[in-house]
């Protein structure tokens, strides 16, 4: 699954929130940070100004998940959304047929053992975290 199928499925997710730091696309403008300040997309122009990214409508920006900071406000989201108080971590298990498989594993817990937050395993961290957000409770 590509970068901008996986933001959009985030995006419709019910525990979904912009956060300040996350990296956007939006059409085919450079990469958009959402500033800490003011809460508004910014990109840095050709000449090293700030550009405003406000004409982007919310509904053609996507999160990019390729990004460290923006995979780190989605795990936020995800241990918000399952109501964690921070055991949520994304794990890896290493095979020789697929190479890496990524899942979520959380702190809700049945006796001893704890719950997958995302049942299948996952290509990608970012797959496993978006799997994770949209099997949370509502």
């Amino acid at each position: 699954m590509n970068n901008e199928e996986l933001g959009r499925r985030a995006v419709a997710c019910a525990g979904w929130r912009w956060l300040p730091g996350m990296l956007a696309r939006c059409d085919d403008l450079p990469p958009l940070r959402l500033s800490v300040e003011v809460m508004r997309f910014v990109w840095w122009g050709s000449d090293g100004a700030p550009q405003d990214g406000a004409h982007c409508l919310q509904g053609d920006v996507v999160p990019d998940l390729t990004d460290p900071a923006t995979l780190g406000c989605l795990l936020a989201l995800v241990r918000e959304a399952w109501g964690d108080d921070g055991l949520a971590c994304v794990t890896a298990a290493y095979t020789h047929a697929s190479g890496y498989e990524f899942r979520v594993l959380g702190g809700h817990h049945h006796g001893s053992t704890f719950q997958w937050m995302s049942e299948r395993r996952h290509a990608t961290e970012a797959e496993a975290l978006v799997a994770a957000l949209e099997a949370a409770p509502t």
